[in-house]
């Protein structure tokens, strides 16, 4: 777990925030935007990058299983937004949102 990089399309170093009730498994990767809920688990091998695209967001008790791999596309280019590569939820942006409970 960790920042991402800073690169000519983000410029922002983000940490992950992950709920103290979440479980993130010593063999899985997490980094950069990325927000996890309350008791959500991520497994062996399960790979989380909000480095390219910015906010992704795991809600309460969902799970990302054994060698699952979320990353999205860019998010900003040229120091502009696409608006084309994000969903939103309750007026926040993000490049992936996983709803709650989701297994």
């Amino acid at each position: 777990m960790g920042p991402n990089v800073e690169t000519s399309f983000n410029s922002d170093v983000d940490e992950p925030m992950i709920s103290g009730a979440a479980r993130v498994h010593q063999l899985a990767s997490v980094m950069g935007s990325v927000t996890l809920g309350e008791r959500v688990f991520v497994a062996p091998f399960a790979s989380i990058r909000g480095d390219e695209g910015r906010n992704i967001y795991v809600d309460d008790e969902s799970n990302v299983q054994d060698s699952v791999v979320i990353h999205s596309p860019e998010t900003f280019e040229g120091g502009h937004e696409l608006i084309e590569n994000e969903v939103e939820v309750s007026g926040r942006k993000y490049s992936v949102y996983v709803g709650s409970k989701c297994p």
